[in-house]
């Protein structure tokens, strides 16, 4: 099979001596529908946790013209973002490039001193840098995203204090809004929202050993909930980025025991409180199993 061939097939399907395998994929969505149905029959809720607030820089259009640039967040770059000179709505919204909320706070304090935004405002340097890319790509990106036109009070007016506490044991990091006449930086208030941690115990087994565990962080599964539709859509994320979204909240994530097949075993919601399916659910592939590598017996 070429590469070509590989890489359309989706999960990657892999041929050697004639024999041909195909990695697993758990969908996120069949998990939660049992950890849904689970919780209602118990009557409980998955708990919500805090998700780190990102920083943001608002940058006021003071030059008294109208001003274009493209999003370096849009990569089909479709349509300019035009700051208009005049009204309520002429500032942009910049969101700051980091890994981290420390490493947000380090870029947006060095892009407000560098080009002195909170008196210059939109200025021409910023804008030049922004759009030949000098603050978007490495060795140092500061910015992920810029759009607008948007309120330059009201979008200050959201900026709170914030007290995050990082995953790394260190101390509290407090985010204080740092304002100017034309710029401000800071962060929302953090919100919160719903996720679990999908725990897939594997174990391996040798001739005459004892079997081991797989060793895995598992896969943190975020919930987004449409209000007016009522559906819910699952996102995966890799618990290594996760511990970054969540800091010390991580470890507060509800832990979920699912096979390989897809199928929740236990609910550990953090609290005491440890729920399991009234009854297992038995599927096809969970039945009379035939290994690979066996043939199966004929009757007599």
């Amino acid at each position: 099979m070429t590469a070509t061939n590989t890489f359309n097939q989706g999960p990657a399907f892999l041929s050697q001596n004639g024999v041909t395998w195909a990695e697993r994929v758990v969908k996120a969505d069949h998990v939660w529908q049992q950890i849904e149905a689970m919780l209602k029959a118990g009557g409980h809720e998955l708990p919500a946790i805090p998700r780190r607030p990102d920083v943001r820089l608002i940058i006021e259009n003071t030059s008294g013209n109208e001003i274009q640039f493209y999003n370096p967040g849009d990569h089909s770059m479709s349509k300019p973002e035009i700051i208009p000179a005049n009204g309520d709505k002429k500032a942009v919204m910049v969101m700051v490039a980091g890994d981290t909320l420390l490493q947000q706070v380090d870029n947006a304090a060095t892009l407000f001193n560098t080009y002195n935004l909170a008196s210059s405002g939109l200025s021409p340097a910023f804008l030049n840098d922004l759009q030949i890319g000098k603050l978007t790509h490495d060795p140092r990106r500061l910015i992920s995203e810029a759009y607008g036109p948007a309120p330059f009070v009201e979008q200050v007016s959201k900026l709170v204090t914030v007290s995050w506490p990082q995953d790394n044991g260190a101390s509290e990091l407090v985010v204080n809004p740092q304002v100017g006449a034309s710029a401000a930086f800071g962060v929302r208030a953090a919100t919160k929202e719903q996720a679990f941690l999908a725990d897939f115990p594997i174990f391996v087994k040798g001739t005459t050993t004892t079997p081991e565990r797989v060793e895995s962080d598992g896969m943190v599964v975020a919930l987004e909930h449409d209000w007016q539709t009522k559906i819910v859509k699952t996102r995966p994320i890799a618990p290594s980025i996760a511990k970054g979204f969540y800091g010390t909240y991580y470890n507060n994530l509800p832990i979920v025991t699912v096979d390989p097949d897809g199928t929740v075993h236990q609910i550990n919601l953090r609290n005491g409180t440890i729920l399991k399916p009234a009854e297992p659910v038995q599927t096809k592939r969970r039945g009379a199993r035939v290994s690979r590598t066996s043939t199966p017996n004929k009757p007599a």
